[in-house]
């Protein structure tokens, strides 16, 4: 079986600060320092760090590759024997194809998962709650990402989505526009531009400002018409969530003629049996419900199945895909 790496994103929407380091065990930081290989003409990269480093990862990926400082060897780790495994020197993967190993290969697939205002309180809590142990604790880099506003000292969705989508600085309620009002280009639109599939999965309406950072451009984030109207020109492969009131019926109409399925039933489990390579589902008038019933009805396992759904289309483009999920 083809294997391929995909970067996972963990992001924490209001988010103020930013490093590159993630701890040990031992408390001590690995370092950020990554150690650059030119492999067939390919640059790869892979963190550096101490022997006592590598052994202070928790519970590490399999198939994690490191450079050892110590040993000057590179390393991987095997689940199935537990241990790090010598690979060879650098000057090795330099001479090696890498076409049998994942040592310092580029991602192929991106996924932005993002937890609407959820910070380290909220990380510490579940952790503690869950035993001490949650798998994104297992991740061997921790980074932060600065999303502040160009209007305020306090973020909002929309300016925080248009920074994590654009990187760039914005005004309180734009959304993919710099503060001058100019359309700033998106990762998905960047995607799109290099080939590669693109999906939205959230369990609010899609033309909230999170989702909305990502495929549209509008200097309200409360001009959700408007927004959902943005989608027409994204080109977006998959798209689920809420927010069938922001789209009326000629709009669904032209969408439709551009190629999708569009879907506007209450049962997510229509998106799961499509065939369709593009999707438009509108799966509420508004938001979902919550996942425990609140008036008879919840949402239930939406979310990861709908994910796991939108994968499966998105993975078929040999090229790669980015994928952003908002719980």
């Amino acid at each position: 079986m083809k294997k391929t790496l995909t970067l996972l994103v963990l992001l924490l929407l209001f988010s103020q600060a930013f490093s590159q380091v993630s701890i040990g065990k031992d408390g001590a930081p690995h370092e950020s320092a990554m150690l650059e290989v030119v492999s067939s003409g390919k640059g790869l990269l892979m963190p550096r760090m101490t022997t006592v480093q590598r052994n202070a990862i928790e519970n590490p990926a399999d198939g994690l590759c490191v450079y050892d400082t110590d040993e000057e060897r590179l390393f991987h780790y095997s689940s199935k024997s537990g241990v790090w495994e010598k690979v060879g020197t650098e000057t090795d993967l330099r001479n090696s194809s890498g076409s049998n190993s994942n040592l310092g290969r580029k991602p192929k697939n991106i996924i932005f998962m993002i937890g609407d205002g959820m910070s380290f309180a909220q990380i510490q809590a579940a952790f503690i709650e869950n035993g001490n142990r949650l798998n994104m604790t297992n991740f061997p880099y921790t980074g932060m990402a600065r999303t502040y506003s160009a209007s305020s000292k306090v973020t909002d969705s929309a300016a925080a989505a248009t920074a994590m989508s654009t990187g760039v600085k914005t005004t309180n309620g734009f959304v993919g526009l710099d503060p001058a009002r100019n359309k700033v280009e998106n990762i998905m639109e960047v995607a799109k531009r290099n080939g590669l599939s693109t999906g939205v999965v959230v369990t609010n309406s899609v033309t909230n400002a999170t989702p909305a950072g990502f495929y549209a451009h509008q200097d309200s984030r409360k001009s959700e018409t408007a927004i959902a109207a943005d989608f027409l020109d994204s080109d977006m492969d998959v798209c689920i969530g809420g927010g069938l009131a922001q789209f009326s019926s000629g709009l669904r109409n032209s969408i439709q003629a551009k190629g999708y399925e569009v879907i506007t039933s209450t049962d997510y489990r229509k998106v799961l049996n499509s065939n369709s390579p593009k999707i438009l589902a509108l799966l509420a008038s508004g938001n979902l419900p919550r996942v425990a019933p609140t008036s008879g009805t919840a949402r239930g396992a939406m979310l990861s199945e709908c994910t796991t759904k939108a994968l499966d289309i998105l993975s078929k483009n040999e090229k790669g895909f980015i994928l952003m999920v908002e719980g």
